[in-house]
């Protein structure tokens, strides 16, 4: 017995990633959901979340921007999520997007710690909402 409880002293931390990754697993919860409380939403529910004056943040760069963007979205490239937000209603509704999902946890991190409260990310970024067929805009001329 006490083997058993030294054992879960020294590998608690390696325990509960293990708990964690067999309950993603299971039921099929993005770990961003467990972690910080964030919907990972269809472009289906995106689309209502639009409806609803939701704002979308795209968070790529300027230039990924201008070639093609949810229409309505603000471009909020990563770098400076903290700088231009402050005339933002921290309140409402936020849709994350990006055609990375992967650097989504320090972002929605900046985000909460800036104030923002209400925070989702469409799953599969722009690249989903276009196959969907949902309407996007571009700023390059010609």
């Amino acid at each position: 017995m006490n083997d058993l409880l030294l054992l879960l002293q020294q590998h608690y931390g390696l325990i509960i990633l293990l708990i964690i990754g067999l309950f993603i697993a299971h039921n099929d919860t993005p770990l961003i959901t467990l972690l910080l409380g964030i919907d990972v939403i269809s472009t289906q529910e995106a689309a209502i979340k639009m409806q609803d004056k939701s704002i979308f943040f795209d968070v790529r760069s300027i230039d990924e921007y201008d070639a093609k963007h949810i229409t309505k979205a603000i471009s909020v490239p990563y770098g400076t999520l903290t700088k231009d937000n402050k005339v933002i209603n921290k309140t409402k509704h936020i849709v994350l997007y990006s055609n990375n999902d992967d650097n989504m946890f320090s972002i929605v991190t900046v985000l909460k710690k800036s104030g923002f409260i209400d925070i989702s990310i469409l799953s599969g970024g722009i690249d989903a909402w276009d196959a969907a067929g949902f309407a996007t805009s571009s700023n390059i001329k010609g």
